[in-house]
């Protein structure tokens, strides 16, 4: 906790919100310190650059990813299957809900905006999508079974699922629509079938 009780996950908690209405690059320090109410000398009291910000928040953001996760993955006694479709089914519930709010998920948004603009940004997403794919490898690994009828490894497929489900969640933001993830779930069942 910094000073007057400022901390870091307040500051993260309402720079996520602008980041939502006006975008990552758009959002400046300013902004973010007049929402968490901070004076904006306080904020780089606790980071040393926008950028150190940024990388912070997505840290921030996947870690609650991956607990979130983790009650589908590794707290459930479902078969391992059907782990990974309550996962992605759940997920698929919650983007319908944040399209409702025009809410975007924070690493997509910020690789969509920054990708190839900042060796920083460009290295802390490599290392979230990769903390998010094995965790979800993890899960994969442990059946004793194939998972699907195709001929993948299972690097291959959680590398194909969560690279499909960010780009649906692209699309959907595009298309203002929920039918791109309304197909990834009809393919999603007919793969795990």
């Amino acid at each position: 906790m910094g000073r007057k009780g400022y901390s870091k996950e307040k500051i993260f908690t309402g720079a996520i919100q602008l980041f939502n209405l006006r975008g990552v690059l758009e959002t400046g320090v300013s902004e973010i310190a007049e929402v968490v109410g901070i004076p904006k000398g306080s904020f780089y009291n606790h980071f040393k650059s926008k950028d150190e910000f940024i990388r912070e928040a997505i840290l921030f953001h996947t870690e609650s990813v991956l607990e979130y996760n983790k009650k589908f993955l590794v707290h459930s006694k479902l078969p391992i299957r059907q782990r990974i479709l309550s996962l992605y089914k759940d997920k698929i519930k919650l983007a319908k809900h944040q399209m409702l709010l025009n809410e975007n998920c924070l690493i997509n948004w910020t690789s969509l905006e920054m990708g190839g603009k900042s060796v920083l940004i460009n290295q802390t997403l490599h290392e979230c999508y990769k903390k998010i794919k094995n965790q979800i490898l993890e899960t994969m690994n442990l059946s004793e079974t194939p998972l699907t009828k195709l001929n993948l490894s299972n690097d291959d497929l959680v590398e194909f699922l969560e690279s499909s489900w960010r780009g649906t969640l692209l699309s959907m933001k595009g298309q203002c629509s929920s039918k791109p993830i309304l197909s990834f779930q009809k393919f999603l069942i007919e793969l795990f079938q």
